[in-house]
């Protein structure tokens, strides 16, 4: 992150809310030119590798495994999520009592 920010790719912002400690995190506008490139890119490749998956696989089946992964991606989130809050609650509890 510290190199993305030295390099002017991301920008940081701290949160607005009182005693939120959180970053916020934003491209710069070299960032977004940047990014759109590299969406153009994935966009040509990304297509090449597909390409050769359907020589193995079928469409169904790809489709699933996608399928497989955005729900893997969305657990992981909540797995995340709950460990924060978690987190959070013992932080206040901890706090509570001294």
């Amino acid at each position: 992150l510290k190199k993305l920010v030295e390099k002017d790719l991301i920008l940081q912002k701290p949160s607005d809310e009182p005693g939120d400690k959180r970053v916020f995190l934003y491209l710069s506008p070299q960032g977004e030119v940047l990014n759109e490139a590299h969406i153009r890119y994935d966009e040509v490749h990304a297509g090449e590798t597909l390409d050769l998956v359907r020589k193995e696989f079928t469409d169904e089946e790809i489709d699933t495994a996608f399928d497989v992964i955005q729900c893997w991606l969305k657990c992981r989130r909540l797995v995340h999520e709950q460990r924060r809050v978690a987190r959070e609650a013992k932080a206040k509890e901890a706090q509570a009592q001294k």
